[in-house]
């Protein structure tokens, strides 16, 4: 029985700009031109170089920061510059919520459902992310990656949230919409994962949606 559902946030939740325009405005606060499709390039290579847990909460944004910047050709010591991107990131990134949002927060609060959030970001975002968009009053539950001690995908975030939770796997729904970052880590704990494709087709999975609403069909 689905007593609880779970949702990640920027892309599911959140319309966010894509890492990329972000980098390209700060770096253009100090001076340093580059052109977007370059840094999107930069940004790929940095995430594709991180294999675990290696860096968790802040420590892992500031080194994410330093490898696309090395990866742009603009000095790996220049972690200063990585940390101002990191603390001034928000500053720069509009974030609002999808029109399917509300009225399914709404209705899932009507059935009794508890409710949460399970970011990579870090607790200090938290605010701004969810109680500043209006979300405060829905997501009660709200993991990160410091306070969990793990990142997506590792499963060890997902079963934090679950204690959280006060619910086992088997009573929570996960939406989210990474393939390999939300959907495959949170069915392998015994969740119901379910990835919302909006823009582009979805994979073939079992539990795919495009709006959030659908998600009331697997309750």
């Amino acid at each position: 029985m689905i007593r609880g559902v779970l949702f990640d946030l920027g892309g599911t939740l959140l319309e966010v700009p894509e890492p990329a325009e972000i980098i390209v405005l700060a770096l253009e606060e100090k001076g340093i031109l580059k052109d977007l499709q370059e840094v999107s390039s930069a940004v790929a290579t940095a995430e594709a170089s991180f294999t675990g847990n290696e860096f968790i909460g802040k420590e892992h944004w500031i080194e994410w920061n330093r490898r696309v910047l090395s990866n742009l050709g603009i000095s790996p010591a220049r972690k200063d510059l990585a940390s101002h991107i990191d603390s001034s990131w928000w500053s720069r990134a509009k974030v609002s919520l999808y029109p399917d949002v509300m009225p399914l927060l709404k209705e899932l609060w009507s059935r009794g459902m508890k409710m949460g959030a399970v970011t990579n970001g870090v607790s200090s975002d938290l605010p701004y992310l969810i109680d500043d968009v209006g979300l405060g009053d829905y997501i009660e539950v709200r993991v990160s990656s410091d306070l969990a001690g793990r990142r997506k995908p590792s499963p060890r975030i997902f079963l934090h949230a679950s204690k959280e939770m006060g619910l086992p796997p088997s009573d929570i729904i996960f939406v989210g919409d990474e393939e390999e970052l939300d959907y495959k880590p949170s069915e392998s704990v015994g969740m119901t994962p379910v990835l919302i494709s909006r823009k582009k087709p979805a994979p073939l999975v079992r539990n795919a949606i495009s709006d959030l609403g659908e998600i009331l069909k697997f309750l």
